[in-house]
């Protein structure tokens, strides 16, 4: 899946996060095999499209 890129000088994301938030750890839900292997391509296909990146 061919994606075309967005500059960076049109629409850049960033989250503020507030430094003194406490993380609030939600229980695991469970996804179907053909779910999860989905789930897995699309953010394969991202990342390769350079979309998103690892933190």
């Amino acid at each position: 899946a061919e994606m075309p890129g967005i500059d960076p000088e049109v629409a850049c994301h960033q989250l503020t996060l507030d430094p003194r938030a406490s993380v609030v750890v939600q229980r695991r839900r469970k996804q179907s095999p053909e779910k999860a292997e989905a789930a897995k391509k699309a953010v394969k296909d991202l990342l390769e499209a350079n979309f998103i990146s690892k933190a």
